[in-house]
């Protein structure tokens, strides 16, 4: 059996060689920090069953595992590699919970958020997370009209979601809003010296856009906070002033 510091090594390797493949900022730590900021965002230092909505590679979800913050996990995501994740992504990262002796823990399954909310749930969760998944799912338009819809629709299918949450079950949302312009091209010049692309501001909801249409969707006792990149969060100097500047929000909701 494969204790927990042993299994935090081992997955800190994982992590690590995932971030070298895609050249991202990116180390065990960003999701021990991550998981830090939703323990003082909902107050709660456990969750016993963790459902991740559009889980791309997985790695959060085993890390909240390894971690001792979730008991089970399951993640579902419909394994598209134009939004970032590939079936192959996915894979090497079911391997890893395997070797990490967590395949009675952590599961994944190829599935889209429409296909989710058409099932019935075969349990509920006390925590749900999409981890900037949601404007995938729901992209901002130019075009009021279109826009209207597309926000009409996110409303309908995250009131759908309720019947998938524990009665104190807890929503948690982590996205970008629009920032200042100044603020998105610094960004964008970041991006472009690590050789990533742009980010399309354009076509990102704000913060607070996000949180109308939870409540909205008749979730409660909303809170937010700002949450810096990975690569703004290792000095503690800069991860102040990325805090602080950071367009990235993290959002709690209650059912």
């Amino acid at each position: 059996m494969v204790n927990r510091d042993d299994r935090k090594e081992q997955l800190g390797k994982v992590v690590r060689s995932w971030a070298l493949s895609k050249k991202a900022n990116l180390s065990l730590a960003s999701y021990e920090r991550e998981i830090e900021a939703l323990k003082i965002l909902t107050g709660l230092e456990h969750t016993p069953n963790l459902l991740e909505i559009g889980s791309g590679n997985g790695l959060f979800l085993v890390s909240a595992a390894t971690l001792g913050f979730a008991d089970t996990g399951i993640g579902f995501d419909p394994g598209n590699a134009d939004d970032g994740t590939s079936l192959e992504d996915i894979r090497q990262t079911q391997g890893a919970v395997s070797d990490l002796g967590l395949a009675n823990s952590v599961r994944f399954e190829q599935r889209t958020f429409s296909e989710i909310l058409a099932g019935e749930p075969s349990e509920r969760y006390s925590m749900i997370i999409f981890r900037n998944s949601l404007h995938h799912i729901y992209e901002r338009r130019a075009d009021g009209a279109t826009d209207k819809a597309i926000a009409d629709r996110c409303v309908q299918d995250l009131t759908s979601l309720h019947r998938f949450l524990a009665d104190d079950g807890v929503l948690c949302v982590l996205e970008a809003t629009r920032p200042s312009p100044a603020i998105a091209r610094i960004v964008n010049v970041y991006r472009g010296s690590k050789g990533a692309g742009p980010i399309q501001w354009d076509e990102k909801r704000t913060k607070s856009e996000w949180i109308e249409l939870l409540q909205a969707s008749g979730f409660r006792n909303t809170v937010s906070a700002n949450q810096p990149y990975n690569k703004w969060s290792g000095n503690p100097i800069v991860r102040t002033v990325g805090t602080r500047f950071s367009p990235q929000f993290l959002v709690a909701a209650r059912r």
